[in-house]
């Protein structure tokens, strides 16, 4: 039975990751591209329990016009927000060809948005870096488990 969780939030450039051996309680935050994370599975997939992914396309709606966003605004966030959505698919399409177990995990709406929050609530240091955030919201999709 395999000893280590996963979680993902999926990004079209890098993807946030958390890895948690449920032995012995070490945690592994990094940003990986889509092949770097499909290295990494390949090398532990034996030892995964299960897989977590953040899957944006779970939501209602994907409309991102206001009153205080122009249309070019809006179409390049939605431009953004498909292509986060479709390299999750991906990742869900990877899992299942490895034989990994996963679990399509909806996005919520809050977000712990600075490292000292994160590190109050799970005593975890996160890498400094432009995608500290992504490996925090990766983290929070296994907190607790």
């Amino acid at each position: 039975m395999g000893k280590i969780i996963i979680g993902i939030d999926p990004d079209c450039e890098r993807s946030g990751v958390a890895i948690k051996d449920l032995s012995n309680g070490n945690v592994k935050l990094m940003d990986l591209s889509f092949f770097g994370l499909y290295e990494e599975l390949l090398v532990i997939r034996e030892d995964i329990k299960k897989v977590y992914i953040e899957c944006g396309f779970l939501n209602k709606g994907n409309f991102h016009l206001s009153a205080i966003k122009s249309v070019r605004a809006a179409a390049e966030i939605g431009n953004r927000t498909g292509r986060n959505q479709e390299t999750a698919r991906k990742i869900c399409e990877m899992v299942e060809w490895l034989g990994i177990p996963y679990k399509m995990v909806k996005p919520t709406q809050s977000k712990i948005t600075t490292q000292k929050a994160f590190k109050a609530l799970t005593g975890i240091d996160s890498p400094k870096g432009k995608c500290a955030q992504d490996m925090r919201d990766a983290y929070m999709l296994i907190h607790g488990m």
